[in-house]
């Protein structure tokens, strides 16, 4: 007779639900048991509520069941071995990640962003614990801010900087129950926030592609009602002026083409002057014959 472990089984359940629950709104992909390795779904939102369906704002989604503790730990020891990959993998990822925590006696879900990751991603070194914590006192107002930083006492694994990242994962963006579905205008309101907050992440996260210290974020929000946006920017470690034109080159060329076809010659001097500091073996030929201007 064939067994399984009943917190294994919760687990299941919990997805289950998600999946329905995620399905209400757009495209929910469970991701293949075997090939979970830090997310349980691949979704997008639907951009109509009935008729043909188009659908966008792919993001991706890790399942937990709601707890009296719901913290969310990537990084853990087990025994004396450090799961590297486990934040190995949240570097890596390059599409909005969120989380959703399930109530199954309520038959619910809550999603929450995760954008307040990417403060530790201009932060020199991978970290060795990143645990990110949903608010439960709904009475919080207070701004999301930077994770709280902690050195681990006796860590000595080299592959890491051996800090550990609480970070405030704020209030649920929205919340998800069958119930929901019956009312047009709600599902309509929950879904624009969920894509103002997977917009927001996708931005930071193309910046940060680009190797841009600029990060877009969720400062603070209401709960199936508004999202206050929040900027910062930071000034990478031992990189400098340079590092950052040469990471933007192609933004900068495009600038400088336009201004040559919009006849704007103080741009397009400007624009020469920034491109002095770009490693010459990143510009192809064929750029220094067709615009001079920009490289004389």
């Amino acid at each position: 007779m064939a067994g399984r472990h009943h917190n294994f089984r919760q687990g299941d359940r919990s997805e289950l639900l998600a999946d329905y629950l995620l399905s209400g709104i757009g495209i929910s992909t469970p991701i293949r048991r075997q090939d979970d390795t830090g997310f349980d779904f691949y979704c997008s939102i639907s951009d109509q509520e009935k008729g043909i369906l188009t659908f966008g704002y792919p993001y991706i989604i890790q399942i937990k069941s709601k707890a009296i503790n719901n913290s969310i730990v990537y990084g853990t020891v087990h025994g004396d071995k450090w799961r590297s990959q486990q934040v190995e993998w949240l570097y890596r990822n390059e599409l909005p990640l969120l989380f959703g925590i399930v109530d199954k006696r309520n038959q619910s879900i809550e999603i929450y962003d995760s954008t307040s990751l990417l403060f530790t991603k201009v932060t020199p070194g991978l970290p060795a614990i990143v645990e990110f914590i949903p608010r439960i006192d709904r009475s919080n107002k207070n701004e999301i801010g930077e994770p709280a930083v902690q050195e681990l006492q006796n860590w000595t694994n080299v592959n890491s900087n051996g800090k550990s990242y609480k970070i405030d994962l704020g209030h649920p963006i929205i919340t998800l129950t069958n119930s929901d579905f019956d009312n047009p205008a709600d599902i309509k309101l929950k879904k624009s926030l969920l894509r103002h907050a997977i917009k927001i992440q996708s931005s930071s996260l193309r910046f940060l592609k680009q190797r841009l210290p600029y990060l877009n974020r969720i400062a603070n929000n209401i709960t199936d009602q508004s999202i206050t946006e929040g900027w910062a920017f930071y000034t990478i470690n031992n990189s400098g002026t340079e590092f950052i034109v040469n990471s933007s080159f192609e933004a900068l060329l495009s600038i400088g083409i336009h201004s040559i076809i919009d006849k704007r010659p103080e741009i397009t001097e400007s624009i020469r002057q920034i491109l002095k500091l770009i490693t010459k073996d990143k510009i192809e030929p064929r750029f220094l014959k067709e615009y001079p201007q920009l490289f004389i």
